[in-house]
């Protein structure tokens, strides 16, 4: 039986936006409705959880949380796919299935397409990509994003991230 977990991210910001993450061993059991990764970014260390996928600057931002002090940036991305996640994270095991939520914030001057995208590679080399959710956002407003994603039981590697379809 699969069990169900819930991630949540909390105000993550972006001229874009987000998350990923990496294991290798089974780790304590959760019970369906646990928090298995929560992030306020209310401060740094908060952060080290989070990889940026392609190039981008991730940065702590101070001045622009959502319902809290602090938010994570990204900035300076150089294509659509780029933003911020979770790769291999120790807390998600392959075979498990996961409920997702983040708070995303753009700043564009238009409405944006911002998914959340699990990146899967397994044992033959094949890599794969689903969107776990996808959601049009306002300009400059924060926005929730929720989605619920199963890693395969035969990946070797996996990245959770938010994405856009603009740069």
């Amino acid at each position: 039986m699969i069990k169900k977990h819930n991630i949540i991210l909390l105000s993550v910001i972006s001229a874009l936006t987000l998350n990923s993450f990496q294991n290798t061993q089974k780790i304590k059991a959760f019970q369906p409705g646990d928090s298995v990764i929560s992030l306020d970014f209310e401060n740094t260390a908060t952060a080290s959880d989070i990889i940026p996928m392609g190039i981008v600057t991730l940065n702590i931002d101070t001045a622009n949380g959502n319902n809290s002090n602090s938010c994570l940036r990204v900035t300076n991305r150089t294509q659509a796919w780029n933003g911020a996640g979770f790769f291999d994270h120790p807390s998600i095991i392959p075979g498990n299935t996961y409920d997702f939520k983040a708070h995303v914030f753009h700043y564009s001057e238009n409405p944006e397409n911002i998914l959340c995208t699990m990146k899967t590679t397994t044992a033959d080399g094949s890599t794969s990509y689903n969107t776990v959710a996808k959601v049009e956002m306002p300009s400059q407003t924060w926005t929730e994003i929720t989605g619920t994603f199963t890693v395969p039981p035969d990946a070797l590697q996996y990245a959770i991230y938010i994405e856009s379809y603009n740069k």
